[in-house]
Order: C-alpha cells, then sequence, then structure tokens
C-alpha cells in the first residue's frame, strides 16, 4: 500500500480513536507534510522521513529510533521521551523543539539546528555532532556525553 501525507493522517487519527499507537516501522514518509499531527507513541523504527515537515508534531514517547530524519522540520515539535536511539537527524531542523528526557544516543546531529531546543533530560551518549550543528545558548554537548565528529 502506497501511502500519502493524507492516508498517514487518516491512519493516526484511527489509531488516537481506538486508543492506539500508530504503527509505521520501515516506511518512506520522506517529504510529506505532517505539521500538528499527533503520533505519540508512535512506531516509526527505521522509517525514511527525509525532509519531512512535522513542525509543532506531537511526537511524545514515539520510537524513532534508526530512523533517516535527514533535513527534516522539527521546528517546535513535541519529542519528550521519544527514542531517537542512532536515528540520523542530518540537518534536521529542531529549533525550539522539545527533548525533554529523549534518549539521542548514538544520533547523528551533523548540522541539525537544536537553536532554543529543550534537552533537559536528555540522553546524548555517544552522539555525533561537528561545528556546524547549533545547540540551545549554554549547552554544553561534550558534558552531555555526544563526540565530536570531523
Amino acid at each position: 500500500m502506497k501511502l500519502s501525507s493524507e492516508r498517514v493522517v487518516e491512519l493516526a487519527e484511527r489509531a488516537q480513536e481506538k486508543g492506539e499507537a500508530l504503527a509505521l516501522p520501515g516506511r518512506d514518509l520522506s517529504t510529506f507534510g505532517l505539521a500538528r499531527i499527533n503520533l505519540s507513541g508512535a512506531n516509526l523504527i527505521g522509517a525514511k522521513m527525509v525532509q519531512i515537515i512535522l513542525g509543532e508534531a506531537n511526537l511524545s514517547n514515539a520510537n524513532l529510533s534508526d530512523a533517516d530524519l535527514s533535513g527534516a522540520m522539527l521546528t517546535s515539535a513535541n519529542l519528550d521521551g521519544a527514542n531517537l536511539t542512532r536515528a540520523y537527524l542530518f540537518q534536521a531542523h529542531l529549533e525550539k523543539a522539545t527533548l525533554r528526557g529523549a534518549d539521542l544516543s548514538k544520533a547523528h546531529l551533523t548540522g541539525a539546528d537544536l537553536d532554543g531546543a529543550d534537552l533537559t533530560g536528555a540522553d546524548l551518549t555517544g552522539a555525533r555532532y561537528n561545528d556546524n550543528t547549533i545547540w540551545p545558548i549554554g549547552f554544553d554537548p561534550a558534558a552531555a556525553g555526544a563526540k565530536y565528529k570531523l
């Protein structure tokens, strides 16, 4: 079944009505426009989400481990408690996103923009970043366990 942005919205709403979480592991959602969607608790393990638009979306407690979110627009998204282990966030836009308690261990954050993001309690152990990664003012990625990568 080929997915579209509209179909994902429909599936997410149906899952929410049933009190369930959406499950689309490994699916290609690249370039979809899903701003403000509720994907709380969703299973998006290994999903391809290149340049997806998820501004102001609710991804709290979602499992995005091993997902490719290269160039994703996640501005002001709620990623509290999300699993982003080994997620590829190259040049992702996470400005003003909330990532409280999120697991970003071994995530690839090279070139990501986290300006104004809330990383309170986030696990950045082994996450990779570079000179192009933008962190919130006063945030020390090395002290949080992230590793600089050329």
